[in-house]
């Protein structure tokens, strides 16, 4: 039954309620003068009191239902939250599965599981190891003889009798010292061998191709030779 209904019918046994008071209110002064008889007064008070129960149970019937329906909408409103609270979980479960752009190495991790984190602190390195690069340092006077594409033979220091081949990829234009910091963003290599004016040495890209897996590492040390267009 709804609210709407059970509203409905206080209005309807109200009359019913005033109508049996009125016929008793009638009957009880005739009781004495022997018009009527006492059966009928009981019946009037007993219509009374069944009119007076009606009215009390349509109130209850139907102050009982507002009150379920405000309940069953607050219900309603905790389930709405319920749901809107899971979808906020699972979107923050989602951005706690991060994916690398690419497949590599994992470095400097020392996380266990359990621990947190705190947002934008670098928490382990990532090592590309799909591409392998070496940067060798070349007198400048060398410069000229070396080209972009030139093959080049890398040994590195943890396997010297292992040849890798590379390719020039890129020539340094501009270095700095320690006296002149001033020009950001250019590798800094020493000029001065004590008293001994030394040719700067600027720095050569080179590409690996191919390299054997597991044994290029990242800051591993390397000798190179220039082999030229092949």
């Amino acid at each position: 039954m709804t609210a709407k209904a059970a509203s409905s019918k206080v209005p309807l046994t109200t009359p019913n309620l005033e109508l049996a008071k009125a016929t008793l209110a009638r009957l009880e002064p005739l009781l004495a003068k022997g018009y009527v008889t006492a059966q009928e007064v009981d019946a009037a008070r007993t219509v009374v009191r069944d009119a007076t129960v009606s009215l009390d149970q349509a109130r209850s019937l139907s102050g009982g239902t507002a009150a379920f329906v405000g309940t069953l909408d607050t219900r309603r409103a905790q389930v709405d939250a319920a749901r809107a609270a899971v979808a906020l979980a699972e979107r923050n479960l989602r951005h706690t599965s991060i994916f690398a752009p690419r497949a590599g190495v994992l470095a400097g991790m020392t996380m266990v599981a359990g621990d947190f984190v705190v947002t934008a602190t670098p928490l382990f390195t990532l090592i590309d190891d799909s591409q392998w690069r070496v940067s060798a340092l070349f007198r400048e006077t060398e410069l000229p003889q070396i080209a972009v594409g030139d093959a080049v033979r890398v040994f590195l220091l943890a396997a010297p009798q292992t040849e890798i081949r590379g390719r020039v990829t890129a020539i340094g234009w501009g270095v700095q010292t320690a006296d002149e910091l001033n020009l950001l963003g250019l590798p800094l290599v020493a000029s001065k061998l004590d008293w001994v004016r030394a040719a700067r040495r600027f720095p050569v890209e080179i590409e690996l191709e191919d390299p054997p897996p597991g044994l290029a590492r990242l800051g591993a040390s390397a000798s190179v030779r220039i082999i030229g267009r092949e």
